[in-house]
């Protein structure tokens, strides 16, 4: 993507199957990863261009992220979403970190309404990202990931994450200690915020995944996208950023 005008927002929603699309939104559009592509209007595909597309099924919707990085231009808010996950940006305030809605294509019309895309950029005229309203969580971020996914995994994240970073050092403690967390990769920055925090995310999830055994489980497989979620909180933390919180709308129950 290439224009002479810059976009002012575009987010990109990662489709893996098919799913209703909001054909004509300015600002919202598909992106699909892996090996599927749709038929629609304005779609993205994250094999194309320079890509990690084959890596989908570890690094889940981080192919569609590197691709929108090594691709895009002239964007000046780029976010991320997921076919049936939303960043809520209506004009009322919820006061949960989900809200599930049972009819999915009038909350898809809300959620891409040009209304909705300008309430963004007016959230970020004071902050420095929107991000998913974080739950808290039983126990520390480090705690919760190894009772439920591979240990050596978890430190050989945390190794490589200070030893690329040595800056960020002094935070270490983070992740033992806080037990705010958001899930699903999803956000929306400033296109300079966005690359500096790519600039730092896929280093290190590049040598994780060179040198972290793959699992054989197919869920357990995703650990790349699952370690990304546990990176952002650190990352708007270290990075001492300003967020807007909202809640993550989902299409269907339970998503």
């Amino acid at each position: 993507m290439n224009t002479d005008t810059p976009r002012e927002l575009l987010v990109l929603a990662t489709f893996h199957k098919p799913y209703y699309v909001r054909p004509d939104s300015s600002w919202l559009k598909p992106c699909t990863v892996g090996a599927f592509r749709m038929d629609a209007a304005d779609a993205f595909c994250d094999a194309d261009g320079e890509n990690i597309s084959a890596l989908n099924p570890f690094f889940c919707e981080l192919t569609a992220l590197y691709w929108a990085w090594k691709n895009l231009k002239n964007v000046r808010h780029f976010g991320l979403y997921h076919y049936r996950r939303y960043l809520y940006l209506g004009p009322s305030f919820l006061n949960a970190p989900r809200v599930p809605i049972d009819e999915p294509r009038a909350a898809m019309d809300a959620m891409a309404s040009e209304e909705s895309g300008q309430r963004a950029l007016q959230w970020l005229s004071y902050a420095d990202a929107i991000v998913p309203m974080p739950y808290r969580l039983g126990g520390a971020i480090a705690q919760e990931y190894v009772a439920h996914h591979d240990r050596t995994h978890w430190q050989l994240f945390v190794d490589v994450l200070m030893a690329q970073n040595p800056e960020y050092r002094r935070y270490r403690g983070f992740f033992d200690h806080s037990n705010r967390f958001t899930y699903c990769n999803m956000f929306i920055f400033g296109w300079e915020r966005f690359e500096h925090y790519c600039s730092k995310l896929f280093p290190l999830m590049n040598e994780v995944f060179e040198r972290a055994e793959r699992p054989a489980d197919k869920y357990q497989a995703r650990y790349i996208g699952f370690l990304a979620e546990r990176f952002m909180m650190f990352y708007l933390h270290a990075e001492g950023l300003r967020t807007h919180e909202t809640p993550i709308v989902g299409m269907e129950p339970g998503a």
